[in-house]
């Protein structure tokens, strides 16, 4: 029988699929037409997936007399945690690309509020990019990244040029898959065209053209930008410092 997780990884393979197609017509490297029966193929995966899942059994809900207590007790849990959440988008809207850290947000301590707290909110409010930015940078930063992944597509559907998303898209694409290096390079590049000096796209694209397409002097030049414009942690100038010995640079 298949699962839930199964169903939520052939959706999530379909969004990515379908982000590609985007990438590969914006490039040229698909007509119109083709791009169109692929946009159809992986729409129409997408929701047989998700009629399945609709309907395999749900969990039981628990009923007794306590129930209306804890009911009324998570409502008014929710409606705090909703409070907090508009304050963090707003925070997060106010940061621009550009620093290491992803889901991290200055003068803000997420740590209060609970990952599926965050996940319900996102679900009720599913135009708040900046909120489901901080999710899936949660997920990324703790390795998750089948639970990212469909965070960072979403945003795309919203907006393709999202830099965080495209940036994170690419590099999870990457280290999934080797030999996908092209369509890493092809989300990088978008993320840097929308915000040309993020340091995070810079530094996932100079590895991928390092390590997945052997394009040291392409490597080379964004760790020379990086070294010299970034500001870096001692591990992330360490790290960079080794790449540039890799890619024939001066330490």
């Amino acid at each position: 029988m298949t699962t839930r997780r199964q169903l939520e990884e052939r959706i999530s393979q379909a969004r990515l699929d379908l982000a590609e197609v985007e990438t590969q017509l914006a490039d040229g490297e698909l007509d119109p037409t083709t791009a169109a029966e692929l946009r159809s193929r992986y729409e129409e995966e997408i929701a047989r997936a998700g009629a399945a899942g609709r309907e395999l059994p749900e969990t039981a809900t628990p009923t007794g007399p306590g129930m209306k207590r804890v009911v009324a007790g998570t409502l008014l849990m929710t409606a705090a945690v909703i409070a907090v959440v508009f304050l963090v988008a707003r925070a997060i809207d106010d940061r621009g690309p550009g620093e290491f850290a992803t889901g991290g947000i200055e003068g803000r301590d997420l740590s209060e509020v609970s990952t599926a707290e965050m996940e319900q909110v996102v679900a009720d409010f599913p135009e708040v990019v900046a909120m489901r930015l901080a999710l899936a940078g949660r997920y990324f930063d703790a390795g998750q990244f089948s639970e990212a992944l469909p965070h960072y597509l979403t945003v795309l559907e919203q907006d393709a040029a999202n830099p965080e998303a495209n940036a994170m898209v690419g590099w999870m694409t990457y280290l999934s898959d080797p030999g996908q290096s092209p369509t890493a390079v092809a989300f990088l590049e978008r993320s840097l065209q929308a915000a040309p000096g993020y340091a995070q796209a810079q530094f996932f694209l100079a590895n991928v053209l390092l390590y997945g397409l052997n394009d040291a002097d392409g490597a080379l030049t964004l760790l020379e930008e990086l070294r010299a414009t970034a500001d870096l942690s001692d591990d992330v100038a360490a790290t960079i410092d080794r790449m540039v010995e890799d890619a024939g640079g001066q330490p």
